[in-house]
């Protein structure tokens, strides 16, 4: 990571230059590689020639952290990144539109978008930029490859320059060596232990589950007996298959009035529900459903009020009622 250049006697700033200093960082990290004369003269000349903007970009540029990935160890599919903290001094701002864009960068490299944090800061603007490449085409042939430099640019009013990330190189390999043979032979997978205890066992509990949640929800008929409401239930769910006329309305109610006198083990009346509640007082909750229930049936078979329609059940309300019954009778309310 660069952070400046400092003279060791005294730690004042030497008289190195931004420039200077990425090109001998460039050199330090790409040691193991010629490097043809002509192209340093070719750069030194430049450098000499652009002095002007590398004055410029002293005076613009405050701070500038680059932290390079690790230069080995990659595969194709790795992704790695390029961390750059760059200071401007106001009014200098980073023109963000020059970096590049998501999608191909080179034959071996992909880029996705640059993520930027932006910080305001007394006199200057702090940029915090992540670059982050993923390697997508790998040549046996090839050992490394090139990260290419990134110049960033800045402006202030119509004035624009640029800082350089220089370039540098990581190593790569390939997942598999194509000349060498497979580390192991083909052969078939190994067949899996069959524990048919074991297996019956989960499966008879499983099955036991599925009946215990068959008989708490919707009853079985070898124990209706016992819960004379579940019966009654399942006879009203059938007749939502018929007609809701007057034979299908007078077969609930007497179904719905046995399953009270089995309940209770005797002929229950609407004038005899406070012994009724007394004896089974887990139905006390339901008592005005229960009464209510009983005036409707007096008034339908004793009372000639076969046609009156404000008094009668809709096989929803009268299967709401059994339904709540059931539930007490099976102890769930």
């Amino acid at each position: 990571m660069i952070r400046g250049h400092y003279d060791g006697n005294d730690a004042r700033p030497s008289g190195l230059n931004p420039k200077l200093i990425d090109i001998l960082e460039y050199l330090i990290r790409n040691k193991r590689f010629a490097v043809r004369s002509k192209t340093l003269i070719r750069a030194f000349f430049v450098g000499l020639v652009l002095a002007p903007y590398t004055l410029v970009a002293e005076i613009a540029v405050e701070r500038l952290d680059i932290d390079q990935p690790r230069l080995f160890g990659y595969r194709i599919g790795d992704k790695f990144e390029r961390s750059i903290v760059l200071r401007l001094r106001k009014p200098y701002q980073l023109k963000t539109d020059s970096l590049p864009e998501s999608g191909r960068l080179t034959e071996w490299l992909a880029i996705e978008s640059p993520r930027i944090d932006q910080k305001n800061m007394a006199g200057a603007t702090e940029y915090h930029i992540q670059l982050t490449y993923q390697i997508v085409n790998i040549n046996p042939e090839v050992r490394d490859i090139a990260i290419p430099h990134q110049d960033l640019l800045y402006i202030a009013g119509s004035e624009t320059s640029a800082v350089l990330v220089p370039a540098t190189r990581v190593n790569v390999s390939v997942l598999r060596d194509p000349t060498k043979k497979d580390l192991q032979p083909d052969r078939a997978p190994l067949l899996l232990q069959q524990r048919y205890f074991t297996m019956a066992v989960f499966g008879t509990l499983l099955l036991c589950a599925l009946i215990g949640l068959v008989a708490l929800y919707w009853g079985l008929p070898f124990v209706s007996k016992d819960h004379p409401f579940a019966e009654a239930y399942r006879s009203l769910r059938k007749l939502r298959r018929r007609t809701w006329d007057d034979d299908s309305y007078r077969e609930s109610l007497q179904n719905v009035h046995r399953a009270f006198n089995e309940t209770t083990g005797k002929t229950v009346f609407a004038e005899g529900l406070g012994g009724f509640f007394n004896d089974h007082r887990q139905y006390a909750p339901l008592e005005l459903s229960i009464e209510d229930y009983f005036a409707r049936s007096r008034k339908y078979f004793f009372e000639g009020a076969e046609d009156d329609q404000s008094t009668r059940y809709s096989l929803a309300e009268l299967l709401a009622l059994v339904r709540s019954c059931r539930k007490v009778e099976r102890g769930l309310s």
